[in-house]
């Protein structure tokens, strides 16, 4: 049984409004708490579906031969990796504001302690809506890309306009 269909909508939906309220943030929303934990929410659990979506179109497509699944195999790891990048950076942020003390508390003056100083050091400047928005506009139009192809594959390439004119690019 072919459970990747009814995997991928759920992420699908979850990163796109990520995305979406991640490129509409204001300044003034972007440093209000419940709007970070809404967007890191929807973007954790994103992300982890776009994992359960990559192992299930794996085993769906296990032993099939086709430039165009193997085309939406890529964007749909493109789109993966962007969106773990985004990831990264929401987690090095949530870590440092509420485990920061403790992490500090565990580690001492170590080794460890300077890498975890430098990572955060590195999170907070990628916290910037110049580096935020391109990144969550490049992640929304990898997964209009995947799901387009993806709509190709079950439904041909006629489904709707923008099916066809990714796949005109594409092929």
């Amino acid at each position: 049984m072919n459970i990747h269909p009814i995997v991928v909508h759920f992420p699908i939906a979850l990163l796109t409004i990520y995305a979406l309220l991640e490129i509409f943030t204001t300044k003034k929303l972007k440093d209000n708490e419940t709007w970070f934990f809404i967007k890191s929410t929807f973007l954790f659990l994103g992300t982890l579906g776009a994992f359960a979506g990559l192992l299930t179109g794996n085993i769906a497509a296990n032993g099939i031969e086709s430039e165009l699944i193997e085309t939406h195999e890529r964007w749909a790891q493109i789109s993966t990796i962007i969106f773990v990048f985004l990831s990264l950076i929401y987690a090095s942020l949530i870590k440092e504001r509420y485990f920061g003390e403790r992490v500090r508390q565990i580690l001492g003056e170590s080794f460890l302690f300077t890498l975890y100083k430098k990572g955060i050091v590195v999170a907070h400047s990628l916290n910037k809506r110049v580096i935020l928005i391109p990144l969550a506009l490049l992640g929304l139009i990898a997964l209009t890309v995947t799901g387009a192809l993806g709509g190709t594959i079950v439904r041909g390439t006629d489904a709707d306009f923008i099916t066809k004119f990714i796949y005109s690019i594409l092929f």
